[in-house]
């Protein structure tokens, strides 16, 4: 899912600019990345689809505390759109974006009428040639995949033991049906092991 390379990147900065916006907005947001604090450091994650590794921790029946008030949401106000817009390479004496690319989700704007919500990504560092136009493309879709149908997210209540080793950026498998989780996909309690992606953690003690 994730390039071994990228296009080069050559970001032109014509006056003062905040350190975080340059590392956030105009670096790290363009391909795709975005920072996190993680085991007490500044770290980055990719905005990929959640994906299961060799050490995925596992929610279920188990470790769960929450079960009987846990539920799903999905929401087409956050986390939901069906249409990818990238700006870039800006000129450098007016820095005015001189290409573009539009990327759109039919299957989402088929399944939700609700018109076209779009995400807009500046990158004004990529320059317009065949590398950049495919590496956002590829990325583009990447962020579709995470969004088109609107984000699913729930707070869970976990164990001292499981909670302890989870951290911003883990990903981890749910198993809704232990747990009779209503699945939003078909309103029913039939709901298969999904992959989630750990956004926000705290301790209650």
């Amino acid at each position: 899912i994730l390039s071994t390379s990228l296009p080069t990147y050559d970001l032109y900065i014509d006056d003062t600019i905040d350190g975080q916006e340059l590392i956030n907005r105009k670096m790290y947001w363009p391909v795709g990345l975005y920072s996190i604090n993680r085991k007490g450091k500044a770290s980055v994650n990719a905005s990929v689809p959640p994906l299961a590794e060799t050490d995925t921790k596992t929610l279920d029946a188990n470790n769960i505390l929450n079960a009987s008030s846990l539920r799903i949401k999905r929401t087409v106000n956050d986390k939901f759109y069906n249409s990818i817009t990238y700006k870039y390479s800006p000129h450098a004496k007016d820095m005015e974006y001189k290409a573009g690319l539009i990327t759109s989700s039919e299957d989402s704007e088929n399944r939700i009428k609700l018109g076209t919500k779009t995400m807009t990504i500046e990158a004004p560092g990529f320059r317009r040639n065949a590398t950049t136009l495919n590496y956002l493309k590829m990325n583009s879709r990447r962020q579709l995949q995470r969004y088109r149908f609107g984000a699913e997210h729930l707070t869970v209540l976990t164990n001292y033991k499981t909670g302890m080793n989870l951290d911003i950026g883990d990903t981890l498998i749910l198993k809704g049906d232990e747990v009779k989780i209503t699945d939003s996909l078909n309103g029913s309690t039939d709901f298969s092991p999904r992959i989630f992606e750990v956004f926000s953690k705290s301790l209650d003690v």
